[in-house]
C-alpha cells in the first residue's frame, strides 16, 4: 500500500513530451516546405520575382529588347510578352522595370507618360495608341492580302508568317476569311493541284501544300537509272535502242539529195556567172566595157590609162582637141552658131 502511494503518475509528463514533440514536428515541416519551394519567391510587396538557381534576380536589361520610337509597337510588346511568360515575370515587375525597355525617343516618351499610367496594361495600350498608325488594321489587312508566297519560300514558313500577321489585327479575322486569303496567296502550282479538292480548314490546306511540295522536291532529285554494269547484268536497265537507218534511206540524206537535184542548177549557174574566166587571175576580172570606160583617157584618146592618171598636163578641149582651152572655154565648142 505504501509503495503504491509513493508511485508518481507519468500521464502529465507524457502529455508535455507529446506537445513538445508536436511543436518540433511542425517546425521541421515548415523548414522542409521552405527547402522544397519553387524559384518564385514572394517578396514583402507581394510581387513575384523570378530567381535563378544561385538566388539572383533575372536582369531584365539582358533581354536586349528596346523600343526607340521607330520600331513596331506590336512586335515590341509581343517580344516582351513571350519572355515574361517564359520566365514567369509578372506585369507588376514589367511595369516597375519598364525603363529598361525604352531608348532614344522611346525613353523620352516613357518619361513623359509614366505618371499617367498605373499598370503595364495601361502602358501597353497607350504605347499602341500613340505610336501605331490610326488606320493600322486597314493597312495591315491590305498587306495581308498582298502577301503572297515566295518562289523559294517553304510552306511552313509562309503559313507561320501569315499567322503572325493575323495575330496583330485588333479585329481578328474569321477562320473562313483566313482560309480564303491563304488559298489565293499560295503558289499557283499548289492552287492548280488543289482546285478539285474541297478544303475546310487551314490545317488541311497546309498539309496538302506540304505534300505537294515534298512531291516536287522528290521529282527534282530524281535521276535516271545508271547504265554501268553491276554484279548481275540482269538487273541493269536496258532501254529501247533506236533503229539504225541505212544511209540511203536516212531522211537527212534524202532531203539533201532532193535539194541537190532541184535547187543547185540555178545556184550553180549564178555562181558561174559571177566567177572570172579560168585564164584570168582572181580579182582582175571585169568586162571589156567596164575596163575601157574606166581606163580611157580623154586627153590622149587612148585606153591605156585614165584621165586622172594622165601625165600630159597640156590643156586642151576634150571635144575638139583645141589646145589652150577647156571644154567650157573652147570657142569652137561653145560658139552659138555651132
Amino acid at each position: 500500500h505504501h509503495r503504491l502511494e509513493r508511485v508518481v503518475c507519468t500521464e502529465s509528463v507524457d502529455r508535455d513530451i507529446q506537445l513538445k514533440l508536436n511543436k518540433n514536428l511542425i517546425a521541421c515541416g515548415h523548414s522542409l516546405e521552405k527547402l522544397l519551394t519553387t524559384k518564385n519567391v514572394i517578396d514583402s510587396e507581394g510581387e513575384n520575382r523570378v530567381k535563378g538557381t544561385d538566388g539572383s534576380a533575372i536582369n531584365l536589361i539582358k533581354w536586349n529588347i528596346k523600343f526607340d520610337g521607330c520600331t513596331s509597337p506590336h512586335t515590341f510588346l509581343q517580344s516582351i510578352s513571350e519572355r515574361a511568360s517564359a520566365f514567369g515575370v509578372s506585369d507588376n515587375v514589367l511595369f516597375k522595370s519598364a525603363f529598361c525597355f525604352f531608348s532614344d525617343q522611346g525613353l523620352l516618351w516613357y518619361r513623359g507618360v509614366k505618371e499617367q499610367v498605373s499598370s503595364w496594361q495601361e502602358l501597353s495600350e497607350l504605347l499602341v495608341q500613340e505610336f501605331a498608325p490610326v488606320d493600322f488594321d486597314y493597312r495591315l489587312l491590305g498587306e495581308i492580302r498582298a502577301r503572297t508566297q515566295g518562289q523559294d519560300e517553304p510552306t511552313h514558313i509562309y503559313f507561320a508568317v501569315m499567322n503572325c500577321m493575323f495575330s496583330q489585327l485588333k479585329r481578328p479575322l474569321s477562320d473562313s476569311d483566313k482560309l480564303e486569303i491563304l488559298t489565293h496567296n499560295i503558289r499557283p502550282v499548289f492552287r492548280e493541284q488543289l482546285a478539285l479538292h474541297d478544303i475546310a480548314t487551314i490545317a488541311e490546306l497546309k498539309e496538302k501544300c506540304r505534300k505537294i511540295e515534298s512531291a516536287r522536291q522528290m521529282t527534282q532529285l530524281f535521276v535516271e537509272p545508271p547504265k554501268q554494269s553491276s554484279l548481275n547484268n540482269d538487273f541493269v536497265y536496258k532501254g529501247k535502242t533506236k533503229p539504225i537507218m541505212p544511209v540511203s534511206e536516212s531522211p537527212d540524206v534524202r532531203e539533201t539529195e532532193q535539194v541537190s537535184v532541184v535547187q543547185p542548177p540555178i545556184q550553180a549557174q549564178t555562181f558561174r556567172q559571177r566567177q572570172p574566166p579560168n585564164n584570168e587571175k582572181p580579182g582582175s576580172y571585169r568586162t571589156k566595157s567596164a575596163a575601157n570606160k574606166s581606163e580611157f583617157c580623154k586627153r590622149c584618146k587612148v585606153s591605156t590609162h585614165s584621165t586622172a592618171r594622165c601625165r600630159d598636163k597640156t590643156v586642151k578641149c576634150f571635144k575638139c582637141g583645141h589646145l589652150g582651152f577647156t571644154v567650157r572655154s573652147c570657142p569652137k565648142c561653145n560658139n552659138p552658131k555651132n
